[in-house]
């Protein structure tokens, strides 16, 4: 599986997150080493095709309210303000988590020559689950077609 870390089963392959500082949508130094990692797999493997799905969590929104407080001039938000300042957020972080996947497909393509078709962008998360780390999630869809062997028959 080499450095990239190919993990799971048959039922959730894939390798393991690109991770992100929370509120980032920018590679960190181990982020661009996981994924100079993961197009030298890629090369060697070109039926592989991979899901780049890019993901926002908890911290990310604590790291963006944090941001706003910051800049803001102290005075608290009005009522209806704040439902509108909520989801102002929400669309935030589900277009971090948009920016995030178009990052990591962006640097495969340019920096390491893996086509655009053998990366396949899916929809970006906010997760609520707490501990999640901020994130692009790489699941592996191997293709299939007439080069493609597999036996129906049970092993014997």
């Amino acid at each position: 599986a080499g450095a990239a870390g190919l993990t799971g089963d048959s039922a959730a392959l894939g390798f393991k997150p690109v991770a992100f500082e929370p509120g980032e949508h920018k590679l960190s130094g181990a982020g661009l080493a996981h994924l100079d990692a993961l197009g030298r797999e890629l090369k060697g493997h070109p039926a592989v095709e991979l899901q780049v799905c890019g993901r926002a969590v908890s911290a990310d929104r604590i790291r963006i309210e944090q941001r706003r407080s910051e800049s803001a001039d102290g005075r608290p938000p009005l009522s209806d303000q704040g439902t509108f300042e909520a989801a102002n957020v929400d669309l935030l972080l589900q277009n971090l988590a948009r920016e995030r996947a178009s990052t990591v497909r962006r640097y495969l393509e340019e920096n390491k020559g893996i086509t655009q078709e053998r990366l396949i962008e899916c929809e970006a998360k906010v997760e609520s689950v707490p501990g999640r780390l901020p994130r692009v999630d790489l699941p592996v869809r191997v293709e299939t077609g007439p080069n493609a062997t597999r036996s129906k028959e049970p092993p014997g």
